[in-house]
C-alpha cells in the first residue's frame, strides 16, 4: 500500500504543475505514467498530446475506461478536474487490477467493496470515491486531492524503491534447434 501511496502522490504533484498553467493531459491511463528511476522510485507523466490549454475544453477525447463522466456525457465544457477522474481510474486499477466500470457511470462501489475489506485500506477507498465523484464540481483537483488523509508521505517514506529488475526475465528464451 506504501508504493501505491507514493505513486498516487507523484501523480498527482506532477498533474499540479500543469494544471498550475492551465494545462490539462486528457487522456492520462497507466501506460502514461512511466518510471523515470527505479531507487528511489520517481514516475513522470509522458504523452501531453490531447493536452489542452484552451479553455473551455469541448471535444470528447480520452481513453473509454478511464474517461470522464462528464466528457462521456457530452457536457458542453470541462476542466482540469478530468485529469482527477483520469487518475482516479489509474489508481483504481492499481489496487484492484480493473479500471471503474462504465456500465452506469457509478464508481465502482462492488470494486471498492473489495478494496474495502481491511480497515487499514479505509482512507485508499474513501481517496477513490473522492477522486471518482462523478459530479465534477465535488471533485477535487489534484492539488486538492494532495491532501486527502490517504496521501500523507512521512519521513523515509520517499525512499522506497523497487526491487532490482531479474535480467533472466528480461530475456527472449532461446529458440535455436
Amino acid at each position: 500500500m506504501l508504493r501505491s501511496k507514493l505513486l498516487t502522490h507523484q501523480c498527482l504533484d506532477a498533474l499540479s504543475y500543469p494544471h498550475g498553467k492551465g494545462i490539462t493531459h486528457r487522456d492520462l491511463k497507466p501506460d502514461k505514467i512511466v518510471l523515470k528511476t527505479r531507487n528511489p522510485v520517481l514516475i513522470k507523466i509522458i504523452d501531453f498530446n490531447l493536452s489542452s490549454a484552451l479553455e473551455p475544453m469541448r471535444p470528447c477525447v480520452g481513453t473509454l475506461y478511464y474517461v470522464a463522466p462528464e466528457i462521456l456525457r457530452g457536457r458542453s465544457s470541462y476542466d482540469n478536474k478530468t485529469d482527477t477522474w483520469f487518475l482516479g481510474s489509474c489508481v483504481m486499477e492499481l489496487f484492484v487490477g480493473m479500471p471503474p466500470s462504465k456500465d452506469d457511470l457509478n464508481p465502482c462501489e462492488f470494486q471498492l467493496h473489495v478494496l474495502l475489506k481491511g480497515k487499514r485500506h479505509m482512507y485508499a477507498a474513501h481517496f477513490v470515491r473522492h477522486v471518482l465523484n462523478i459530479d465534477p464540481s465535488e471533485r477535487p483537483t489534484a492539488e486538492e486531492a494532495l491532501d486527502h488523509l490517504f496521501l500523507p508521505i512521512e519521513e523515509g517514506d520517499a525512499d522506497i524503491s523497487l526491487p532490482p529488475v531479474d535480467q533472466r526475465d528480461d530475456e527472449l528464451p532461446d529458440t535455436a534447434p
